[in-house]
């Protein structure tokens, strides 16, 4: 385990916590007791924020960059590289919690991606929900971060898509709620955001 300091990647102003604390709640709204991991395709730096108002809401979270077509945490976030992560613990198999990133935020760790490239088979993706399912044990949510075709948040018990106000239409949501569920994720709903 390592650390790292997230103070200003979730520094919100008071409105801003009050939409993530709202969008929170409306989360836990619709999920039941089943639920420990969930999906977020297309949140982008947004994940951050939404994990740190669900800790805070309802204990020790985990967001996962499950997104292994781009580094989330160490492109978007700049919190670094060649940092270890998951694919590193499943390639060699190892445990991921091995690699988790503890935060400066008390309710909230962290799992990068990692160096190690790995090819999405359907023994990786056993491997990443049997993965996904130990950390639920551990944490009362699993936020996984997920490509645009939802093939980590598929791993999850449930998925939320996020979308761009600016490029949001009801046709368009749908069409994606559509491909995510062919894909087989459950998809709880749409966020937007600005």
């Amino acid at each position: 385990m390592f650390s790292v300091k997230i103070d200003k990647l979730i520094d919100m102003s008071k409105n801003q916590e009050e939409d993530y604390h709202a969008l929170t709640d409306r989360i836990l709204n619709i999920i039941d007791l089943k639920v420990h991991s969930i999906g977020l395709v297309g949140a982008g730096t947004n994940a951050i924020k939404i994990a740190a108002s669900l800790s805070e809401r309802t204990g020790k979270v985990i967001l996962v960059d499950g997104d292994f077509t781009s580094e989330a945490f160490m492109g978007k976030y700049k919190l670094g590289k060649h940092l270890l992560g998951w694919r590193d613990s499943l390639k060699n198999g190892e445990a991921v919690n091995k690699n988790i990133a503890v935060t400066s935020y008390p309710l909230m760790d962290l799992l990068f991606t990692g160096d190690e490239e790995v090819d999405w088979t359907d023994s990786m993706r056993d491997s990443f929900a049997s993965a996904m399912d130990a950390l639920g044990s551990e944490y009362s949510y699993v936020l996984v971060t997920s490509d645009e075709e939802g093939r980590t948040a598929r791993c999850c018990d449930a998925a939320i898509l996020c979308m761009s106000e600016s490029e949001y239409t009801v046709n368009k949501a749908k069409d994606r709620v559509a491909e995510l569920d062919r894909n087989g994720c459950y998809v709880l709903g749409v966020v937007l955001y600005e």
